[in-house]
């Protein structure tokens, strides 16, 4: 976990049970698995690393 700023940061754990993050083989996993817990309109948002980092 990385401090953001002033402090405030968000937990991987958290991250990872509202983001689809990673490879794209982790993220159509993650997808699936909302899917499967009754997620029906997903809000998703690409952003490549470059992006990312540059944010």
């Amino acid at each position: 976990m990385e401090k953001g700023v002033r402090g405030l940061s968000l937990s991987d754990r958290i991250l990872d049970a509202v983001c689809l993050t990673g490879p794209l083989t982790r993220c159509r996993e993650q997808l699936a698995a909302f899917r499967g817990a009754g997620v029906d309109l997903p809000i998703l948002v690409a952003r490549s690393a470059s992006t990312a980092r540059a944010a």
